[in-house]
């Protein structure tokens, strides 16, 4: 059984596969051991059963032990090893966020100078348009619809979801700079809000993102767990409410060009 390490965002991920000596197209951490989560790979010399591809509606299916932390695949040798690595360990992430503590974020994400400004809102919104706004600035756009938190040493960093294995930024991903909930508007307002309505209006943006099959006491769990990480991240992370109209004066308002 040939295993390594990937380390994405913060996570340690044991990858072992267990009957095949496929090359790593990607970095790895230098020795195995100490992760976070474990994957287990088989790959299957012929085509996957047609009842197997029904169910999942892809050459390859998984399975979970929640508690060992630890995912199992069986796949098609026709999957690229590079997707199929991408995939569990996006899907992995999504199992075991109560034990890794992470959270899905619904928000666009602009970078400047290596930190990150979350502005959230339900569907039509305006995420769209501020990701449109930031790039015609020259603003690095992580994603214009979601993202994952995590907090390391007391720090929140963020990511896009899902995270890209082959992408060197993701290794540590971004930090934290300030959380805005769009509201439109025909001018540009930045207004403060209390620590309660910041809390309950992240909690609408937060999404646990648990597909059916997971397990009921995983999701929940889940929703205590976001509530407690979103109220710790209120103590180091300004959370506002920004009305915002179509135009680039939205970055000055916000203080990201200051």
């Amino acid at each position: 059984m040939k295993s390594f390490v990937l380390e994405n965002f913060g996570i340690r991920c044991g990858v072992n596969l267990v009957n095949s000596d496929e090359e790593v197209p990607f970095k790895t951490a230098a020795a195995y051991g100490c992760s976070d989560v474990d994957i287990y790979v088989y790959r299957k010399n012929s085509v996957l059963p047609d009842e197997i591809k029904e169910k999942y509606r892809r050459p390859f299916f998984e399975a979970f032990d929640y508690g060992e932390k630890s995912a199992f695949c069986l796949a098609d040798n026709s999957v690229p090893f590079d997707f199929l690595l991408g995939f569990e360990f996006n899907e992995s992430i999504m199992a075991f966020q109560n034990s890794l503590d992470l959270v899905f974020f619904h928000a666009a994400c602009v970078v400047k100078d290596g930190s990150a400004f979350l502005f959230a809102a339900p569907s039509g919104g305006g995420k769209s348009t501020i990701a449109l706004l930031a790039e015609r600035n020259g603003l690095e756009v992580l994603d214009d619809d979601s993202c994952v938190i995590r907090k390391d040493k007391g720090v929140y960093f963020v990511q896009s979801f899902p995270v890209d294995v082959l992408d060197p930024s993701a290794e540590k991903g971004y930090r934290v700079e300030k959380v805005f909930f769009l509201e439109k508007s025909d001018k540009n307002n930045l207004k403060s809000i209390s620590r309660l309505t910041a809390l309950m209006r992240s909690m609408s943006e937060a999404n646990d993102l648990y597909p059916w099959q997971y397990p009921v006491s995983e999701r929940m769990s889940a929703r205590k767990r976001i509530f407690c990480f979103l109220d710790e991240m209120l103590k180091t992370v300004p959370f506002n409410v920004l009305e915002f109209s179509i135009d680039e004066g939205i970055f000055s308002c916000s203080g990201i060009f200051s």
